[in-house]
This record gives C-alpha cells, sequence and structure tokens, in this order.
C-alpha cells in the first residue's frame, strides 16, 4: 500500500486520506492489462535471475541437485552390483564345492580349485567393498547432500525473493511519486497496491522468502537428525 507523506507546514506536502479511502490507479486499455502486465513479470523475474548474486546462487543450488542426482544413481548402480555379484558368488561357490566333492571322490574330473577360488574371493571382496560403500553413502554423503541441497535453494529462494523485493518497493517508489500530483489535488490520497504489478511482484517475493525459511528449517531438522544418528552410531 502507498500513502501519501504526511503534509509539513509551508513545505507543500501531502495529506494522507483515511485508511479505508482506496484508489486503484490503472492504465489505459484494462482489457489487455492481464496480459501486458504477466510480460512485464515475466521479463523482470528473468531481469532478476540474471543479476551476479542470484546466478552464483542459482548455480550453487544446480550444482547441489546435480550431486544429490548423481547419488541415488550411484545408489541404484551399487545396489544392482551387489545383487549381480551375490548371485555370482552363489555359483561359483557351489561349482567349487561340487568339483572338490567330485575330484575328493575320484569319480569326475579334476576341478580348476585356483580359478574358482579366486573367482569366489574377488567376487566377495567387490560385494563387501559395495556393501561399505552403500553404508557410507546412506549414512553420511545421501543425508550431508540433501542438507547442503535444502541451503543451497533457500538462498537462491532469498536471494530472489530480495531481489524482487527491491524492484517492487523502487515501483511503489515511482508510482508514489507519479501521484504527487493527485494527492496534493485531492487533498491525499492513499493507494491499494496489493491489484497493481508492483503489488504482484512484492507478494511473489514474499511467497519465495516464507519457502526459503520452509528450506531452512527443513536442512536445519535434516542436519540436526543426521548429527544425533551418528552420534548413536559412534
Amino acid at each position: 500500500m502507498i500513502v501519501a507523506p504526511e503534509i509539513q507546514p509551508g513545505a507543500g506536502g501531502l495529506i494522507v486520506a483515511p485508511e479505508q479511502a482506496f484508489l486503484t490507479v490503472l492504465p489505459g486499455e484494462p482489457e489487455g492489462l492481464g496480459e501486458k502486465n504477466a510480460a512485464e513479470f515475466k521479463a523482470i523475474c528473468e531481469e532478476v535471475e540474471r543479476i551476479a548474486a542470484v546466478q552464483e546462487a542459482r548455480e550453487k543450488y544446480e550444482a547441489a541437485t546435480d550431486r544429490v542426482a548423481k547419488l541415488k544413481t550411484a545408489n541404484i548402480q551399487m545396489n544392482k552390483r551387489g545383487k549381480e555379484l551375490f548371485e555370482r558368488i552363489a555359483v561359483a561357490k557351489e561349482k567349487l564345492e561340487s568339483g572338490l566333492v567330485e575330484y575328493y571322490a575320484s569319480g569326475g574330473n579334476p576341478v580348476d580349485a585356483a580359478e574358482l577360488f579366486n573367482d569366489v574371493m574377488v567376487s566377495e571382496g567387490e560385494r563387501g567393498a559395495i556393501m561399505r560403500g552403500l553404508t557410507r553413502l546412506g549414512t553420511h554423503l545421501a543425508p550431508l547432500a540433501a542438507v547442503a541441497q535444502l541451503r543451497a535453494e533457500a538462498d537462491l529462494l532469498t536471494g530472489r525473493a530480495d531481489q524482487l523485493k527491491r524492484v517492487a518497493n523502487e515501483r511503489i517508489a515511482k508510482t508514489a511519486e507519479l501521484l504527487r500530483a493527485a494527492a496534493e489535488f485531492e487533498s491525499g490520497l492513499t493507494i491499494d497496491t496489493r491489484k497493481s504489478l508492483s503489488g504482484v511482484i512484492l507478494a511473489y517475493a514474499e511467497s519465495l522468502a516464507s519457502r526459503s525459511v520452509e528450506a531452512s528449517a527443513a536442512a536445519f531438522e535434516q542436519e540436526r537428525l543426521y548429527r544425533r544418528l551418528n552420534t548413536v552410531v559412534q
């Protein structure tokens, strides 16, 4: 809401009208206002995205998001490989054990024990490493990556919100300046900006700021849970 500044004696200032006196000032051709405002709103958002601080925050968020995606892929692939190795070890052990039985029973062909022993040991070693890696992924890497992503998201949302608030406030100040003559003519004027493009921008900025707070809170809670669980494990 824009309120004209209070009059100062001898300063030629403005008298503020009662709070309930609203005046919505619209440009010409109101039929095309929605489309025009939507286009301008989009342009403003694109301009905000080109600001260096917002670009940097967005790059950090994208990197954090990419890290989370890669860890999810690693989890899937490692589980798949672990299953393959489990089945491979079972087959190798069965061949080794059956071959040894037949060999010592002297009724079958000699078994290549060295190759089968090596296959079992190598596969068990790899599977053990994969299982330990999955444990590390699940208890440390994935939770910390999720926390980093939430913090990066909060920073990006805050950066966008701050810049959009700046734009909205600059527009509101400009509108107040443009209406100064009308306020003087009417001996005071109160403007409801909620229906204006500036009001839409400001409301959107507030919604981004609210989402930023939620992301920060989620990051804090996830990190608290991570630390608590790892303290218990240790």
